[in-house]
């Protein structure tokens, strides 16, 4: 019951701290609704799947080579910066009147699953976060445990991960019908400055990278 819980706690703990996965989540949430901003997090899930299964069969010396840790960081920002850009474009004006009435499309979803997708795979923090310590973890795990062990641990850290993905998703949906349109605006701003500063502090570590 408690490695249950711990699994769970570390989920929650991966997916918690502030970044682009968290930012995107809230503006697509306030843009598109409930679905599109647990899409995004469903994408970002989804890149996690994969660096899990990198780690378990022992590749992450490909993702954590000095050539793709480069690639990572100037794709990563590159892309933030567009995100910013297209953020600050697209600042909501006076939705709060009738979001009742809007339905993301499925079109909408995918997209939102790409973004979140992309935005996890190119996130150098969230891989080093996820080698640091999911592989960590693994590796404590890997000595005492046998393979149904360690995918139930697994899938319980995903469920730590959607948990909080859910609650990001519900909180900043339900609290949007209380705003204003000047608080939404407020916040669309808020989160294309923080995309913008995650987009400049890849590209001061792609300098300090290749440098």
């Amino acid at each position: 019951m408690i490695t249950a819980i711990s699994a769970i706690v570390l989920g929650i703990s991966l997916a918690a701290p502030v970044g682009p996965i968290c930012l995107e989540i809230i503006n697509r949430t306030l843009r598109n609704g409930f679905l599109g901003g647990i899409a995004v997090g469903i994408g970002g899930m989804t890149a996690d799947a994969l660096f899990m299964t990198t780690i378990y069969f022992g590749l992450g010396s490909i993702l954590t080579h000095v050539t793709t840790q480069a690639i990572l960081y100037l794709c990563g920002c590159l892309f933030l910066a567009y995100l910013s850009v297209r953020t600050f474009k697209k600042a909501p004006q006076s939705l709060w009147k009738d979001r009742h009435l809007i339905r993301p499309k499925k079109s909408i979803f995918w997209k939102c699953f790409y973004t979140g997708l992309f935005i996890a795979l190119i996130n150098p923090i969230n891989i080093m976060f996820w080698f640091g310590i999911y592989g960590s973890v693994l590796s404590e795990i890997v000595e005492r445990s046998n393979g149904l062990f360690i995918l139930w641990y697994s899938l319980l850290i995903f469920t730590g991960i959607l948990l909080w993905n859910l609650n990001l998703s519900f909180l900043t949906h339900f609290s949007s019908f209380l705003m204003k349109a000047k608080v939404l605006k407020g916040l669309n701003v808020v989160a294309a400055t923080m995309l913008a500063f995650f987009s400049l502090h890849f590209g001061i570590q792609l300098y300090y990278l290749i440098s």
